[in-house]
């Protein structure tokens, strides 16, 4: 079986301060859009040794996406919410972003496309593993 350890830090200083500790698969989930391309590409240079394999679910940035923000307060969202599902929708990905950056990172991607209406998933394999 697996373990899951929740943890609560700077992944910056956590990925530093584990650099030897390996993981089956890491994932992710509504976490990347919050850094800019620099920083996404300094994260995965942490996290790519760590594991096989990085799994992403994260926003999807389209039109239709956005335009759904504004439906929130129809199942009750409030201010504070609706402000953040906008604000992540547009810091969302699409496309094949997320591959350059693993990329970038010397990394090998592995899947990215959208999922559903709102979602974008990425699947990235670390240098040296096959899939």
């Amino acid at each position: 079986g697996w373990t899951v350890e929740g943890v609560t830090a700077d992944v910056f200083d956590w990925a530093r301060k584990n650099e030897g500790t390996r993981f089956d698969a890491i994932t992710v989930n509504l976490f990347l859009h919050h850094f800019d391309d620099t920083e996404l590409v300094r994260l995965f240079s942490l996290m790519a040794p760590k594991a096989p394999l990085l799994l992403a679910t994260e926003p999807l940035r389209t039109k239709l996406a956005l335009t759904a923000t504004r439906l929130l307060p129809a199942i009750g969202a409030n201010d504070v919410t609706r402000n953040d599902a906008a604000q992540s929708v547009r810091a969302g990905f699409r496309g094949n972003e997320l591959s350059g950056l693993w990329l970038a990172a010397n990394g090998k991607p592995v899947e990215e496309r959208r999922a559903g209406l709102f979602s974008h998933i990425f699947v990235g394999a670390s240098s040296g593993h096959d899939l």
